[in-house]
């Protein structure tokens, strides 16, 4: 892999771990709000607990427990501000360290080490799991935390010290951690490594849809006037052909060329000659509708499809296309180039049997003639 093809790959990575920021965060903020709210209801509901393990510190309890579920609810509500998206961990992290604290406060001034608030705690340590299974730094950092909290509620308590009580609630806290560490970080490669493939789906089917649309511009289009190429033009055709007979409306075809075009090219070169034919088609362009369309029959010669209603109207518009090709003023080596073109038409009339083939042959005989007379005029056959 050469150095260009590295920085390119590089670069999608990075985008890919960008969007994959962006979508684990929306996922993060969709469980916060869904989870911190079912902890809340918890969390108050476990006063019924505290009324049967501690009742003569039952109503102290729902009061701490009534404030952490106000700080929670209030943390629950900032995150629906569109702001705070890119920024949602912090909340996920905030909003269960107020409960741990919660737990915390509630041991140290009831038994300390002798409680088993260490099981709420445990619970806490699930949900958070649950929120964030994408940030292992901050899971680990908030499971560090919040086990130093409790152990100090634990050991500066106002009860007794407890020491098996104190080993089992720290083997339960601690072995839930590693437990949810390990799960999240499994969880999070699995996750990832199937964002990054759908990623890598997503990119190569816009890269084939992209390549399919150019190679089917250039099935349909040529390569130096960037106009519909004769095979497509052809197709164009046959369905305005269809379309006009089914709603009984005529149209004109034109068949134009551009006068001495070899000796042009002889003279003055090849790329001269691209740009003359360049040119031409942009006057063209210019002086057709969105529901006329042009393109190159080969060589110097083009075909055009207007939808004019009558002689003197398609007339006046191929006066204005011819008039604009002799006004081009283009020169060569200081000199000027003169530029015309000649010009056969046919209209097509619904009801006659016309077919494309016909209609082309009429507009190429007019074309003929014009060449065989007088170059640079206009015939048009009714």
């Amino acid at each position: 892999m050469n150095d260009l093809q590295f920085e390119e790959q590089n670069k999608i990575r990075k985008d890919i771990d960008a969007r994959y920021r962006v979508y684990t965060n929306e996922l993060i903020l969709f469980r916060f709000q869904l989870i911190a709210s079912i902890g809340i209801v918890f969390h108050l509901a476990f006063f019924a607990i505290d009324r049967m393990a501690y009742p003569a510190s039952s109503i102290t309890f729902l009061k701490i427990r009534l404030v952490a579920a106000l700080a929670v609810f209030i943390l629950i509500f900032i995150s629906f501000s569109k702001r705070i998206k890119p920024h949602i961990i912090w909340l996920a992290d905030a909003a269960p360290t107020f409960l741990i604290l919660n737990v915390c406060v509630m041991a140290f001034i009831t038994d300390g080490s002798s409680n088993r608030y260490y099981e709420g705690a445990n619970l806490i340590f699930l949900g958070i799991s649950i929120i964030n299974p994408f940030y292992l730094k901050h899971l680990i950092c908030c499971f560090l935390i919040w086990i130093g909290l409790y152990d100090f509620s634990m050991l500066y308590g106002h009860g007794q010290f407890n020491l098996l009580n104190f080993t089992f609630a720290n083997y339960f806290m601690s072995s839930t951690a590693f437990f949810v560490v390990l799960l999240t970080k499994f969880y999070k490669d699995q996750h990832y490594n199937a964002f990054v493939r759908q990623e890598h789906l997503k990119i190569n089917e816009e890269t084939l849809a992209a390549l399919y649309s150019q190679a089917d511009k250039l099935s349909k289009t040529d390569t130096l006037t960037e106009i519909n190429n004769r095979r497509h033009f052809s197709d164009m055709l046959n369905k305005k052909i269809e379309a006009c007979e089914e709603v009984k409306s005529s149209f004109y075809l034109i068949i134009f060329d551009v006068d001495h075009f070899k000796t042009i090219n002889d003279n003055c070169g090849h790329a001269f000659g691209d740009t003359v034919l360049v040119k031409v088609v942009e006057v063209v362009k210019n002086n057709v509708r969105s529901n006329d369309f042009i393109g190159r029959f080969g060589g110097d010669e083009f075909i055009i499809c207007l939808d004019l209603p009558d002689k003197e109207a398609i007339f006046n518009r191929l006066l204005k296309i011819r008039s604009g090709i002799r006004s081009l003023g283009l020169t060569h080596k200081g000199q000027n180039v003169p530029i015309s073109v000649s010009i056969g038409a046919s209209k097509f009339i619904p009801g006659t049997q016309m077919t494309e083939k016909k209609l082309m042959e009429k507009a190429d005989f007019e074309l003929f003639n014009v060449k065989k007379t007088t170059r640079g005029e206009i015939s048009i056959n009714e």
